[in-house]
């Protein structure tokens, strides 16, 4: 990664991109995959990392505790016959 890219990425705040982007780079050169594709996993990288942030300022009680708090949702087991 450049000097450049990486003050770019802090200043808009891209932390997860600058956290994978050298690891990404290197799986997309092993693993030929295309400019397009590449791209693609850094945002969605950043936005699940940004989705997993909202949730846990939406639940600060879960930061703490890791307790269940209201309008959580776990899956059930399946019936067993």
């Amino acid at each position: 990664m450049t000097e450049e890219l990486e003050q770019l990425l802090k200043n808009l705040k891209l932390r997860r991109i600058l956290e994978i982007y050298d690891e990404q780079l290197r799986a997309a050169d092993k693993d030929d995959i295309s400019y397009s594709d590449f791209v693609t996993r850094l945002v969605r990288a950043q936005w699940q990392a940004r989705q997993e942030g909202a949730l846990e300022m939406a639940h600060p009680a879960r930061q703490s505790t890791g307790a269940l708090v209201a309008g959580d949702v776990f899956p059930l087991p399946a019936n067993r016959a």
